[in-house]
């Protein structure tokens, strides 16, 4: 009897303790220490490499995007800044000087012409210019004693155009038109008596102050190419074609300022320049 009645008592407190809640002190969890490294830690460090992980796939997938847009960015800018910086309809004026005409001078040659020039830039595409010069000469046949003598101012108007398509570079490829006049007077003299053939008589050739205008036409093609900062060299090659000439019934002019010693009516010519930007 009580054999039975102590097993009934067991069988009634077997669900309560399975439903009572176990403390850790029962269980030893403070010996074992995991109270004291923390059950929300471990839980953080456990998710912080799958946040890691994510952050870092959402940069890798973001970074194209942004060098795209950075790009285009970047682009704008640098096409809004050469617009700003492009040519001008006014872009600018340049002064120069003809470095052929010293180098004759220098060397001794019976002609010879001092040249300078300004010109606008336009666009960096049209450049008009205007030249002015004075040119001399001295020159002795060598056949007879007869001595031509010139010194007078010449000028030439015209354009040009540059061909090069990158603008701004100060290097361009030229080519234009020149229209050239020059009113000038000269002397034709000899120290031997000349001799007329018919009547045999003799009388020293003594012609001066004989006035002369001349009108000429210029094709003109040539380089230019910067050196530093303001400095640019530039060379060309002038084709001529004489318009008119007006002096005097002994006959044309041995040279004519501006234009050469060209007598006929076609000629060719050149400069080599320094050119300075102002």
């Amino acid at each position: 009897m009580n054999r039975s009645l102590l097993l009934l008592v067991l069988l009634l407190l077997v669900p309560s303790l399975h439903a009572q809640t176990i403390p850790a002190d029962t269980l030893g969890l403070d010996t074992l220490g995991l109270d004291t490294l923390g059950l929300d830690t471990l839980a953080e460090q456990g998710q912080q490499p799958a946040k890691a992980k994510a952050k870092a796939h959402r940069i890798a997938s973001a970074t194209p995007a942004d060098t795209l847009t950075a790009e285009a960015k970047a682009k704008a800018k640098a096409k809004a800044k050469a617009k700003r910086t492009g040519p001008r309809l006014f872009d600018g004026i340049a002064v120069g000087v003809d470095l052929v005409g010293p180098a004759m001078k220098i060397t001794g040659c019976d002609w010879d012409q001092m040249e300078a020039f300004v010109r606008i830039s336009l666009l960096d595409r049209f450049f008009p210019i205007f030249e002015l010069g004075i040119g001399e000469a001295d020159h002795t046949g060598r056949d007879l004693d007869n001595r031509y003598q010139v010194r007078a101012p010449y000028f030439r108007i015209g354009c040009d155009y540059n061909f090069v398509k990158k603008k701004g570079t100060g290097n361009r490829v030229l080519v234009g038109v020149r229209y050239g006049f020059s009113s000038y007077a000269y002397d034709y003299t000899s120290p031997t008596p000349l001799t007329d053939p018919v009547w045999g008589t003799s009388r020293p050739l003594d012609l001066t102050d004989i006035h002369a205008r001349t009108h000429w036409l210029e094709a003109v093609a040539g380089l230019e190419a910067k050196i530093w900062g303001i400095f640019h060299l530039g060379w060309d090659m002038r084709f001529r074609f004489r318009l008119a000439q007006k002096g005097d019934a002994t006959g044309d002019p041995w040279y004519t300022p501006g234009y050469g010693t060209v007598p006929e009516t076609i000629g060719w010519g050149g400069t080599f320049r320094l050119i300075f930007d102002i």
